[in-house]
């Protein structure tokens, strides 16, 4: 347990930190505001339609498929990195991620057949 107090105490300092700069900011910075400041900067252009746009369905879609994908590739650095150890415990390493890679592939093939992945 002694272990995780330095992690403690900076997160406690970090955590203090943002507190009082976000605190000092608001109580030292400017507060004039007018029409020119409240504008969104685009390089020094006036703006060009609203601010917010509507994004279609097929954008989100891709957008978490990229995300699963990515956090699964992520997975697969550490049994990398710790490949050579593994192999000389045995073979449940590399039969685990040849499972987890089949569960990935079997993913993405089931999402292109349906079409998850087309922008249409």
């Amino acid at each position: 347990m002694e272990g995780y107090l330095p992690i403690a105490i900076l997160l406690l300092v970090t955590t203090v930190t943002c507190v009082l700069l976000l605190w000092l900011a608001g109580r030292l910075g400017p507060r004039v505001a007018d029409e020119v400041k409240d504008t969104p900067y685009e390089g020094g252009d006036d703006p060009l339609g609203r601010a917010r746009v509507r994004l279609t369905v097929p954008f989100f879609r891709v957008g978490i498929l990229f995300l699963a994908f990515t956090v699964a590739a992520i997975f697969l650095f550490p049994w990398a990195l710790t490949f050579r150890e593994r192999l000389a415990d045995g073979n449940a390493g590399l039969v685990a991620i040849v499972v987890f890679t089949g569960v990935l592939g079997f993913g993405y093939a089931y999402a292109v057949r349906k079409g998850a992945i087309d922008w249409d």
